[in-house]
Protein backbone atom coordinates (compact mmCIF):
# COMPACT_ATOMS: atom_id res chain seq x y z
CA UNK A 1 0.00 0.00 0.00
CA UNK A 2 1.38 3.57 -0.26
CA UNK A 3 2.44 5.71 2.67
CA UNK A 4 2.04 8.91 0.34
CA UNK A 5 -1.26 9.98 2.62
CA UNK A 6 -2.43 9.46 5.95
CA UNK A 7 -5.55 7.31 6.76
CA UNK A 8 -7.27 10.60 7.48
CA UNK A 9 -6.58 12.13 4.09
CA UNK A 10 -7.42 8.62 2.55
CA UNK A 11 -10.88 8.96 4.16
CA UNK A 12 -11.36 11.79 2.49
CA UNK A 13 -10.20 10.76 -1.06
CA UNK A 14 -12.45 8.73 -3.05
CA UNK A 15 -10.16 9.01 -6.01
CA UNK A 16 -7.07 7.49 -3.77
CA UNK A 17 -9.49 4.90 -2.29
CA UNK A 18 -10.27 3.32 -5.24
CA UNK A 19 -6.65 3.93 -6.70
CA UNK A 20 -5.49 1.72 -3.74
CA UNK A 21 -7.61 -1.06 -4.64
CA UNK A 22 -7.24 -0.52 -8.34
CA UNK A 23 -3.91 -1.37 -8.38
CA UNK A 24 -3.72 -4.10 -5.64
CA UNK A 25 -5.75 -6.07 -8.19
CA UNK A 26 -3.32 -4.89 -11.22
CA UNK A 27 -0.54 -6.62 -9.51
CA UNK A 28 -1.63 -10.22 -10.37
CA UNK A 29 -4.55 -9.87 -7.83
CA UNK A 30 -2.98 -11.56 -5.43
CA UNK A 31 -5.78 -12.38 -2.71
CA UNK A 32 -3.57 -11.41 0.10
CA UNK A 33 -2.50 -8.08 -0.99
CA UNK A 34 -6.32 -7.21 -2.33
CA UNK A 35 -7.60 -8.71 1.18
CA UNK A 36 -5.55 -6.29 2.54
CA UNK A 37 -6.26 -2.76 0.70
CA UNK A 38 -9.74 -3.78 1.00
CA UNK A 39 -9.64 -4.28 4.57
CA UNK A 40 -7.71 -1.08 5.19
CA UNK A 41 -9.79 1.14 3.01
CA UNK A 42 -12.70 -0.05 4.80
CA UNK A 43 -11.57 0.23 7.73
CA UNK A 44 -10.54 3.92 7.30
CA UNK A 45 -14.11 4.88 5.65
CA UNK A 46 -15.97 3.01 8.92
CA UNK A 47 -13.64 4.96 11.46
CA UNK A 48 -14.36 8.69 9.09
CA UNK A 49 -18.32 7.34 9.29
CA UNK A 50 -18.16 6.90 12.85
CA UNK A 51 -16.17 10.30 13.62
CA UNK A 52 -13.27 9.01 14.89
CA UNK A 53 -10.92 11.28 12.98
CA UNK A 54 -12.67 14.42 14.08
CA UNK A 55 -12.24 13.04 17.18
CA UNK A 56 -8.60 12.45 16.84
CA UNK A 57 -7.78 16.00 15.40
CA UNK A 58 -9.45 17.55 18.60
CA UNK A 59 -7.76 15.82 20.60
CA UNK A 60 -4.54 16.35 19.06
CA UNK A 61 -4.96 20.26 19.01
CA UNK A 62 -6.08 20.31 22.84
CA UNK A 63 -2.67 18.61 23.33
CA UNK A 64 -0.23 21.42 21.22
CA UNK A 65 1.85 23.67 23.36
CA UNK A 66 0.36 27.47 23.48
Amino acid sequence: MSNDLTDMELADDLEAQLRLITEAYARDGEDYEVDQVLTHVSWVRRMKRRGMYEWIAAVSEDDEPE
